[in-house]
This record gives C-alpha cells, sequence and structure tokens, in this order.
C-alpha cells in the first residue's frame, strides 16, 4: 500500500506500509517521506502518526513511535488497526519557524483513508 498526499502548506507526504496491504488486527510499520514545496527533502521535521476510525469515533489502542531515518524519511512503528472498516491515518508535520530569540512551532497534516 503506497499513498501519496499534499499537506495545506505544501509538504509532499508519501507512505508505504510494511507489510502491505496493511493487515487487520496485526502490528505493521509505515515508512513516511516528507518532502518540502520544492521537491527537497524536509530535514527539519518531525512527525506525528495517529490512526483514527471516524465512524466509531475512537482511535488506535497503541501509541506509535517516529524514529527520522534522514533524507526527508521517517520509520513509523506501532500501528495496528483493531476492527474491520474505515481508518484514516493522520500524518502530522511539525517545524518550527523563526529566529533564535524569537520562534513560533508550526504544524500541519494529511490523511489517508484505509479500509479494512
Amino acid at each position: 500500500m503506497a499513498m501519496a498526499g499534499t499537506t495545506a502548506e505544501g509538504f509532499q507526504v508519501r507512505m508505504i506500509a510494511e507489510p502491505s496491504p496493511v493487515p487487520l488486527n496485526e502490528p505493521f510499520e509505515l515508512v513516511v517521506e516528507v518532502l518540502d514545496a520544492e521537491g527537497a527533502p524536509a530535514e527539519d521535521v518531525r512527525l506525528e502518526v495517529t490512526g483514527w476510525m471516524p465512524d466509531h469515533g475512537h482511535g488506535m489502542l497503541r501509541a506509535t513511535e517516529v524514529a527520522p531515518l534522514g533524507d526527508g524519511l521517517h520509520r513509523v512503528r506501532g500501528m495496528l488497526l483493531h476492527m474491520g472498516g474505515l481508518w484514516e491515518i493522520h500524518v502530522a508535520v511539525i517545524w518550527e519557524e523563526g529566529a533564535e530569540d524569537y520562534f513560533q512551532v508550526r504544524r500541519d497534516g494529511v490523511t489517508f483513508p484505509v479500509e479494512l
């Protein structure tokens, strides 16, 4: 399962599940690539990745761990979609902007639907 999307701020997010397709009620990992609006690897970002089941109003039973791999790549561990139906995988891209004495944390994201 390979999916791609673009955030409102122009980050290009590509995601591949390992194994593919996403298994039902079994652990899996994601490899997520984040490129900036110009197509270069987004190095100074961190990710938060969660699963949400919109029809049931709940998320996953596990917390994920995201490890940067370099060149805009991140490995997401701890994914487990425990029920059949429509899931959304939310990928939040978080970065800092500004000068050394004043900066703000910015957040943007993209959502990928997964039907199990």
